[in-house]
Order: C-alpha cells, then sequence, then structure tokens
C-alpha cells in the first residue's frame, strides 16, 4: 500500500524513537496529518514534535529547560511529567510504554520509527510486547527489526 492510499487521522500518532534509523524511516511517512511524539533522546534531536514520552524522572529537569513541548511521562512510583500515565511494571521497553500510553489516552493508530528492538540488549524487554499483543493489533505498526515483524505477525503489516 502506498502513503498516497492511506488515510490517516489526526488522533493517529507518529512515534520517534532513539534509533539511528529514525531519520530515513521518519522520510518515508507522509508530512502532515499526524501527530508526532519522541521518546527520551529524540526529542533532543526531532525539531518539532507534539509530545514527548520518557519514564526516566531522572532527565526531565533538562528536558524541562527545553520548553518545547509538554510531555509526557509515564510512572510506576514516581511523580513527575506534565500527565502521568501509570503501568504496571513489567519487562517492556520506552517505546512500549509511549505506545501504551498513547493508544490509552488518544492515539487511534502509532507508527513507530526508530524502535527497532532487534538489538540482543532488548531481548529481556519483548516479553511486554507480546503480553500486550491483544491491545496492539490493528493499531500499532513499526517501520523496521523485531517491532516490525513482530507486529507483522499480528496482521499489522507496515502500510508506507
Amino acid at each position: 500500500m502506498s502513503s498516497g492510499s492511506l488515510v490517516t487521522r489526526p488522533d493517529d500518532l507518529i512515534l520517534v524513537g532513539p534509533a539511528s534509523s529514525w531519520q530515513s524511516e521518519l522520510r518515508c511517512l507522509p508530512q502532515g496529518g499526524m501527530a508526532l511524539g519522541v521518546i527520551n533522546e529524540a526529542g533532543l534531536e526531532v525539531k518539532k514534535f507534539d509530545y514527548w514520552f520518557t519514564c526516566h524522572s531522572d532527565r526531565i529537569p533538562a528536558w524541562q529547560k527545553t520548553k518545547r513541548r509538554k510531555f509526557w511521562q509515564w510512572v510506576t512510583d514516581t511523580e513527575a511529567g506534565d500527565i502521568q500515565f501509570r503501568l504496571p511494571w513489567l519487562p517492556g521497553s520506552s517505546s512500549l510504554f509511549a505506545t501504551l500510553a498513547a493508544l490509552s489516552m488518544f492515539a487511534g493508530k502509532v507508527y513507530l520509527v526508530g524502535c527497532p528492538m532487534s538489538d540482543a540488549e532488548y531481548q529481556d524487554y519483548r516479553i511486554g510486547w507480546i503480553y500486550h499483543a491483544p491491545i496492539l493489533g490493528g493499531r500499532v505498526y513499526s517501520a523496521s527489526g523485531w517491532t516490525r515483524g513482530f507486529l507483522e505477525s499480528l496482521g499489522n503489516r507496515w502500510p508506507f
């Protein structure tokens, strides 16, 4: 399916992760029509975005100094961030937690770029993605890596 035939909605979210592939993957998406969210350090590289997601409360003061946008923090035991989203703690990743927060609060669909989760260091975090498969089906898509393969196994074929 080409991006020209895909209908996007204003409540759809492009979510940019910290992997180096994010720039080339982002260029493949249609410009405009969707909100743009960033995860952790990606917020320091992306020039213009609507939402910033983090679970690293120790980094919040530095990000607050940028005064670029409000950011959302998903938390388990700390109180910080403009908007807080509580999740039961289980193995997962920043991209998973940002996706779940966005889906539960406003997003119709989430398109992940820069969130491949392919490196061995992420293997233990994949259990969270697998656990949340019923929520992700039909709503979350990934441009690359393990997340793309996993989400496509749920029927979520990358549409761009």
